[in-house]
């Protein structure tokens, strides 16, 4: 980790890269098992013998065992320290999609380990940080509102940070879905209730759409995407109070 000291996982599933039916390269994935646990140095075959799983964070998964996927290559410092059989119960519980933890890549679960270690011996200093960013991110929120309108949601391009695990073509396709969108209400011109919420209902059909094609939304993205369609149905009257608008999503 970040700070020199070693954490670890137990991997029980690796899957080589393949291409899917239409031809797309779809990279490694590797699943795995938390292990609770940090050493001053590498840990032995016979110290993680011994070790737990560790418990995830979050409000959803607190306390649950911790499992978690990666996709993309395994750096030469994750290194292999020995091998174990896993039981039958262990294979299935690493199989159930629910509440499995999605990284980017392994860069990610390095910096979530190192996350989960300052919050067990640093956590006044993590919570003092998430304070700070989440009123300058409130901040920079209220400046954006105040001067927001259509034509300026028009110019923008969102989810630019998606490419980091996403190719292009799916964020243009994202971005296409809310241009579209946006345009048709900037046409409108007012328009009845009836036309908007079709509108704004519609972003969440497309990506349902797009989702069922690349899977590309889990929590983070769909907390953007839900943000946006709101930030548009604020902008002609609309609420999307109890996900209106965006209840009949699929992710």
């Amino acid at each position: 980790m970040p700070n020199g000291l070693h954490a670890a996982t137990w991997v029980l599933t690796l899957h080589e890269p393949y291409r899917d039916f239409r031809g797309r390269l779809v990279k490694e994935s590797v699943y795995f098992v938390v292990l609770d646990g940090h050493w001053q140095s590498l840990p032995t075959a016979a110290q993680l013998a011994k070790a737990r799983f560790a418990k995830g964070e979050g409000s959803h998964h607190a306390n649950d065992d911790w499992k978690g996927c990666f996709w993309g290559p395994i750096p030469s410092d994750f290194v292999v320290t020995g091998t174990k059989a896993p039981t039958k119960a262990v294979l299935a519980f690493v199989a159930e999609a629910s509440g499995t933890m999605v990284f980017q890549n392994a860069e990610h679960l390095r910096l979530e380990l190192f996350k989960h270690w300052r919050l067990e011996h640093d956590r006044a200093a993590v919570e003092e940080e998430w304070r700070s960013a989440a009123l300058a991110r409130a901040a920079r929120i209220a400046e954006r509102k105040a001067k927001l309108t259509l034509p300026e949601m028009l110019k923008e391009k969102p989810f630019a940070h998606w490419r980091a695990h996403w190719p292009v073509s799916v964020v243009r396709r994202a971005r296409a879905i809310f241009t579209e969108a946006t345009k048709a209400l900037i046409e409108l011109d007012g328009g009845t209730k009836r036309q908007k919420t079709a509108i704004l209902k519609g972003i969440a059909t497309q990506m349902n759409a797009l989702y069922d094609e690349t899977g590309c939304i889990a929590t983070g993205e769909a907390s953007e995407v839900i943000a946006r369609v709101e930030q548009l149905a604020t902008l002609v009257g609309l609420s999307n109070d109890d996900e209106a608008l965006t209840g009949h999503r699929d992710w």
